[in-house]
């Protein structure tokens, strides 16, 4: 896999944007592998999502924000991720 989102879920549960598809999406997504938790908190992980490419990352990032509606500061695509 060589391409990374960042995601912040402290951002997507204040916000109450995209909380509920987050939470289902990461349920799903954790047993594949696709999910590290790179800083654990109380308020809501911030985490690494492993995609296939850069192109899928990018890809991933605007489907986060115009169809889950996550906020667009919750969500970062990782530069140089192997």
């Amino acid at each position: 896999m060589s391409g990374a989102l960042k995601v912040n879920e402290c951002v997507i549960w204040a916000s109450q944007r995209g909380n509920d598809w987050w939470n289902e999406w990461r349920l799903r997504m954790e047993p594949l592998g696709r999910i590290t938790v790179l800083k654990p908190s109380l308020g809501g992980d911030v985490v690494s999502v492993a995609c296939d490419s850069r192109e899928d990352a990018e890809w991933l990032h605007d489907h986060m924000i115009s169809f889950a509606g996550i906020p667009k500061s919750a969500v970062k695509v990782l530069r140089g991720a192997a």
